[in-house]
């Protein structure tokens, strides 16, 4: 881990999948923004967002989690900050092509990488791919506005 790295224990409810239970899991969270648990021996990275009335709760945020450890058992504290060490060391084809090409049982699935190409080269911030094609179309773009939600015109 480096220096910046924060890791602390924390619990996440995360929204219920088929009943109105929320599930409730302890955990170890990175910088406050990422939180690392296991359930059923699965080791899972999810993104969650504070919760404004108590600093040791989190909420799930609007994204998936992904299982990245299977038949995990231990410290999940440990697990984490060794986790975040290695992958630390690495650089991101190394993990792309060590790792992640490399999972057993893998189905394919796309990463959507060419989003850091066409941003980072030829586009703002902001501006996804469909923009891109709308405005190769003749049509006018959509922009998010400061990272909000809000779809605005050029």
């Amino acid at each position: 881990m480096n220096s910046h790295d924060r890791l602390e224990h924390a619990s996440v409810a995360i929204a219920p999948f088929d009943d109105d239970e929320y599930y409730h899991y302890d955990g170890c969270v990175l910088n406050k923004r990422y939180i690392f648990f296991i359930d059923e021996n699965v080791l899972w990275l999810r993104e969650v967002q504070q919760d404004p009335n108590d600093p040791n709760q989190y909420i799930d945020g609007e994204s998936g989690g992904i299982a990245i450890g299977n038949n995990v058992k231990g410290n999940v504290h440990h697990m984490t900050a060794e986790l975040v060490t290695r992958l630390r060391s690495m650089d991101a084809l190394e993990f792309l092509t060590r790792i992640l090409l490399c999972v057993p049982e893998r189905c394919d699935f796309n990463l959507q990488l060419d989003r850091l190409i066409l941003d980072q080269n030829h586009h703002p911030r902001g501006q996804t791919v469909q923009n891109v094609l709308l405005k190769k179309q003749g049509q006018e773009p959509f922009y998010y506005h400061n990272n909000s939600n809000k779809r605005v015109r050029s």
